[in-house]
This record gives C-alpha cells, structure tokens and sequence, in this order.
C-alpha cells in the first residue's frame, strides 16, 4: 500500500508541476531502466546544493552534447564539487569513465518515479 501511495503522490506532483519527465531513450541503464521507460524527476535547485545521494539515478546535460538531456547513476563528489557519474550498462554507454567528472551545473535533478512498464513489451 506505501507503494501505491508513493506512486499517486509522484504522480500528483507531476499533474501540479513538481516532477519533470523524462523518457529514457538509450540502454546505457539497463537492466535498471529500459528504453521507452518513463521517469519522473524532481529539478534541482540552483540556489541549493542538490539533495542527491550515491547510487540515486540523476538526469543531466551531456557533457559534450549540451542539449542532450541523459539519465545516470551518481557515484559521488569529487574534492573539486564535480560530480561521478556512471552507465549501469558499460558496454552501452558514455559516463564519467569517458568524460571525467561533470560540472555540478550540469545536474538537471534527481528521479523520483521509475514508471516501469510490463517487462517484454520494451520494442
């Protein structure tokens, strides 16, 4: 029951404008998340540091790619405040073991909600 009632409150954020979302796009997060899944994410503040801890999925900008919008997962800080992000999936995606460590304003925010859909009906 906490579950269901977790998912409505995501949801009802998200109706009000309080949760961003998202469409995973690549299978750089597989087996975590699949593509065509759907997430909702909470934005970060810019006037706050981002309540963001290691292991939670973050979305952020591409680092070379600046309009591209991409889901990882946070490894952690850097003594620099830059921030470590990885593929759950390597061998299908870019991370910080190719760029190194991201720019903090490169965090759009931090994801919520996994709206999973039936395993086997991901093509």
């Amino acid at each position: 029951m906490k579950t269901m009632l977790r998912i409505a409150y995501e949801l009802l954020l998200w109706a009000w404008g309080r949760r961003f979302r998202y469409r995973v796009a690549g299978r750089s997060m597989e087996p975590t998340l699949y593509p065509n899944e759907y997430l909702l994410a909470v934005k970060r503040s810019t006037r706050n540091p981002p309540d963001i801890a290691a292991g939670d999925l973050v979305l952020c900008y591409h680092p070379i790619e600046s309009e591209t919008l991409i889901v990882k997962r946070f490894k952690g800080w850097t003594p620099q405040g830059r921030v470590l992000l990885a593929s759950d999936n390597p061998d299908h995606g870019t991370d910080s073991r190719h760029w190194g460590p991201v720019e903090c304003d490169l965090l759009f925010g931090r994801v919520t909600l996994v709206l999973n859909r039936p395993r086997g009906s991901y093509r």
